[in-house]
C-alpha cells in the first residue's frame, strides 16, 4: 500500500514523529532541583523505615530505592538529551563511584546549541513529476494538521489502512 498524501504530495518514505522520551529535555537547574528532591525523599523514607520495624522497614526501603532509581534514570535521560547525548549514558549512574562523577557532569555540562549543531533532516517526497526535498518537520507538521482536521471515524479508518500496509 502506498504511503499517504501529505499536503497533496505523495510521501515516499515513512516519516513518524519521535517518541516522547526521545524529545524529553531537562535543563541543569531543573535536574538539580528534582534530583535534590529525590535524594531528600529517599533519605526521609529510609529514616522513616527505622520506625516500622524490620519487615516493614525493609519493604519501604526497597520500594523507595527502586522508585528513586527509576526516577533518577528518567531525569538523567532528559538531561543527557538536553546536552545532545544519548540517554543510554544515564546507565553509568548505577556504576559505583562513576555514578557520582556522572551526576556532577550532568549538573555542570552546558545544554546543546540546537540551532547550530542540529543538521536539517529531510525526507524524499515525490510530486506529480519531480522529486524534491522537504524538511522532515514540515512533513510531520502538515501530516499532523491534516489528521487533526479529520473526523474520528476518518482517523480510525486511515490508521487501520496504514496498519494493514
Amino acid at each position: 500500500m502506498p504511503l499517504p498524501l501529505v499536503g497533496g504530495v505523495q510521501v515516499t518514505q515513512d516519516v513518524r514523529p519521535a517518541s516522547p522520551i526521545d524529545t524529553f529535555r531537562l535543563g541543569r537547574l531543573a535536574y538539580f532541583v528534582l534530583s535534590l528532591c529525590l535524594f531528600a525523599g529517599l533519605t526521609f523514607a529510609i529514616g522513616y523505615a527505622g520506625f516500622l520495624g524490620p519487615e516493614g522497614g525493609r519493604a519501604l526501603t526497597n520500594i523507595a530505592g527502586f522508585t528513586f532509581a527509576a526516577a533518577i534514570l528518567f531525569l538523567s535521560v532528559g538531561r543527557f538529551h538536553d546536552m545532545g547525548s544519548s540517554g543510554w549514558w544515564s546507565l553509568l549512574l548505577f556504576v559505583p563511584l562513576v555514578g557520582f562523577f556522572v551526576w556532577f557532569y550532568l549538573l555542570f555540562s552546558p545544554p546543546e546549541e540546537r540551532s547550530e549543531t542540529q543538521p536539517e533532516v529531510t525526507a524524499n517526497v515525490s510530486g506529480s513529476s519531480a522529486s524534491t526535498m522537504i524538511p522532515e518537520n514540515d512533513i510531520v507538521d502538515r501530516a499532523y494538521s491534516l489528521v487533526k482536521q479529520m473526523s474520528e471515524n476518518d482517523r480510525l479508518r486511515f490508521f487501520a489502512k496504514l496498519e494493514q500496509g
